[in-house]
């Protein structure tokens, strides 16, 4: 996962811990402790996927939606285009005689598709309210 699952996780905390007010990318970066582009590219996602919503005018930013706390981090990974695990390169050449080099890649596919099942059941059971509890709690 790259950073974008962080911010977009991050974000949808803080606005949950903060139902009642709307925050604007700069406000949002510095809690989150990255630049305000960065936000303002995943918020669109996160927006586009009706998981928070965005403010316009005077006040202007984005808000807590009311079944955040709800919202899994599944969901958020699936609206941000975002798996755990990318299998952004294979070894091996297909064409080649030997069975492990025109094999691996399609054994490392397998790998990784298993992988990510695993780590999407995972993220279903983590919702961005048990997060919220969790760092309450700390007070």
């Amino acid at each position: 996962m790259n950073a974008e699952f962080s911010v977009a996780v991050h974000a949808m905390v803080y606005l949950a811990a903060h139902c009642q007010a709307s925050f604007n990318s700069s406000e949002l970066a510095s809690n989150i402790c990255t630049n305000p582009a960065r936000v303002r590219k995943v918020m669109s996602k996160l927006c586009k996927a009706s998981l928070v919503v965005s403010t316009k005018g005077q006040g202007s930013g984005y808000a807590s939606i009311a079944e955040a706390r709800r919202t899994d981090l599944a969901v958020i990974a699936k609206a941000i285009d975002e798996v755990p695990v990318e299998d952004i390169w294979q070894s091996g050449d297909l064409d080649r005689d030997c069975l492990v080099c025109s094999g691996m890649g399609s054994v490392m596919d397998d790998i990784c598709h298993g992988m990510n099942l695993v780590a999407f059941d995972y993220l279903k059971k983590v919702t961005i309210g048990s997060i919220c509890d969790r760092l309450l709690q700390k007070r």
